[in-house]
């Protein structure tokens, strides 16, 4: 670990000019070592005469020798950190970049769907109420098949509006753009509203439409329209993948409160239907945006996939939940469970024509 070397001992010319110049007479030198690798050496001079190094002297040596490679080390970790340190800061610079530009992104895509808006449903608004004009002979009389051309318009100009209608509510949602407008709802009204909206759709198909409700509902605090979207979201999926002479059953279960789990009440929509199933390896796409499960059936079955996005996120921003049982050529069940209000969870008394009361 450590030499003894004389002035005369051991040395090139060219060290004993410089230890001549410095007029060194005696001299120690002992290796600096850090982890395993020699980073210098440590030089001990005597001038004023030679000098027969101690063992002591030797050990002192060895010591600050130890001392200097420990303080090289920890100032190589010390830049080791601040060289991490520098690159956290320029990654956490370059995020913070990112997100910046993908936030003025995202508002750029949504200004841009906020104009889109009215541009698009303008015209098709003029196209329906002409096309609604020409079938009720405002402007003329129209024969039969004129009149097949024009509800074959319609029905695609409607389609077409349901589209942008689903693409602008999924995008003001995620934007954070959509308040909800709650109120104390009356459960059956709402729940036959949503049902007449299906009728003559399943009506063609002879599908069996039935309403099971509990005796003496409350009211429960919630966005009504936004609910009964969501309602005939799930009943015109049903209808749609149903065949001929299935049945479709709205039900609406009112279970005991679940405070021993730690959960509040709710109340469960269910949409239950003797349709073409899902597979289970197929239930979790079901609720992302614009995510259809088969090939083959988006051809059969027209649609954006929207609207299941769209169910989950109206519910989630209720504080409620969505649930799905499926079995494929038997039939699905959709729920949703909506959380009450603990003022209006149980009613005392209700009228023929009165809501309840908190």
């Amino acid at each position: 670990m450590w030499r003894m070397i004389s002035t005369t001992t051991a040395l090139e010319n060219c060290h004993v000019d410089i230890l001549s110049q410095f007029q060194v007479r005696a001299n120690l030198v002992i290796p600096i070592i850090c982890q395993d690798v020699l980073w210098g050496l440590l030089c001990i001079h005597q001038c004023d005469g030679p000098r027969h190094w101690e063992q002591s002297d030797i050990d002192l040596a060895q010591q600050f020798s130890f001392q200097l490679a420990i303080a090289i080390q920890q100032s190589n970790l010390f830049e080791q950190l601040q060289q991490e340190l520098r690159e956290r800061q320029q990654a956490q610079q370059q995020l913070t970049q990112r997100n910046e530009e993908l936030i003025r992104a995202k508002r750029l895509k949504d200004e841009f769907l906020a104009n889109m808006s009215h541009e698009l449903r303008t015209p098709l608004n003029a196209i329906l109420g002409m096309t609604e004009g020409l079938q009720e002979e405002v402007f003329g009389p129209v024969n039969d098949r004129q009149l097949k051309a024009l509800q074959t318009v319609e029905r695609s100009a409607s389609h077409l509006l349901a589209l942008i209608n689903d693409i602008l509510d999924v995008a003001k949602i995620e934007s954070g753009q959509v308040e909800l407008e709650c109120s104390p709802t009356a459960i059956a009204p709402l729940c036959k509203s949503s049902i007449a909206f299906i009728k003559q759709q399943a009506l063609k198909k002879r599908i069996q439409l039935s309403v099971n409700l509990p005796l003496k509902l409350p009211d429960i605090i919630l966005d009504e329209r936004r609910i009964r979207q969501v309602l005939i979201n799930l009943l015109n999926n049903a209808v749609k993948f149903t065949p001929e002479g299935g049945s479709i059953t709205l039900e609406v279960i009112l279970p005991q409160p679940r405070e021993a789990e730690g959960e509040s009440p709710y109340l469960r929509f269910s949409v239950r239907d003797t349709g073409i199933g899902i597979s289970p390896e197929n239930i979790k796409k079901l609720f992302q945006p614009f995510m259809q499960i088969d090939s083959a059936l988006n051809r059969q079955y027209q649609g954006t996939g929207l609207g299941l996005a769209l169910t989950k996120q109206i519910v989630e921003l209720h504080g409620g939940r969505v649930g799905l049982t499926s079995e494929v050529l038997l039939g699905s069940c959709f729920s949703i469970d909506l959380p009450y209000q603990a003022s209006v969870m149980i009613p005392q008394r209700m009228d023929s024509d009165q809501r309840f009361k908190p």
